[in-house]
């Protein structure tokens, strides 16, 4: 699925003419922790098509891994970041996310991050490693992302206006969830 996506979103430009999609389908957790929050297509017409709406969805999950990355920047510097799971399939996707962030984003070469993670910390807890430190050499990068500047400079644009649609419109998603709860 994907490949299929990908195949389907890489025609459009980056921004998706204007296309700005809310991912919220559940609600969403970090950093706003509101369950209240609902999906949203924004500024859709009669140029958009189904491949602009699926790079949009793929956008909109990296402007809202965008606002994770301003609320960890709170409290230090960010000097590396490494990505794992399911959408690391898509060369497209991890190039938005990366200029989205307007960061470099590493790809390891152990896709699996969580599981990695915790057979380091077991490792720590029973005494096999001293600590995540002694882990540095068991990962390495398979591929670096780097931001495209024309395309940081569009997504740049648009995250703005996600953002402000996420704060403008509390009261419309509470009434819409208040509304869904009902059915």
């Amino acid at each position: 699925p994907y490949d299929l996506m990908t195949m389907k979103a890489e025609h459009v430009d980056a921004g998706a003419d204007g296309l700005i999609c809310l991912p919220y389908f559940t609600g969403e957790r970090a950093p706003y922790w509101n369950s209240e929050l609902r999906g949203m297509f924004f500024g859709f017409s009669l140029n958009h098509s189904r491949s602009h709406m699926i790079r949009a969805v793929m956008e909109g999950i990296c402007y809202s891994l965008n606002s994770v990355m301003a609320a960890l920047k709170e409290f230090g510097d960010i000097k590396d970041i490494r990505v794992s799971g399911s959408f690391t399939k898509s060369k497209l996707w991890l190039q938005i996310l990366s200029d989205v962030l307007n960061q470099p984003i590493t790809l390891p070469d152990n896709s699996e991050g969580a599981a990695f993670g915790a057979a380091v910390l077991g490792f720590i807890s029973s005494g096999k490693l001293k600590s995540i430190a002694d882990t540095a050499d068991l990962v390495h990068a398979k591929k670096i992302y780097t931001p495209i500047e024309e395309n940081v400079a569009v997504y740049q644009q648009l995250y703005d206006i996600f953002v402000r649609l996420y704060h403008n419109l509390q009261g419309e998603f509470a009434d819409i969830t208040a509304y869904q709860q009902k059915l």
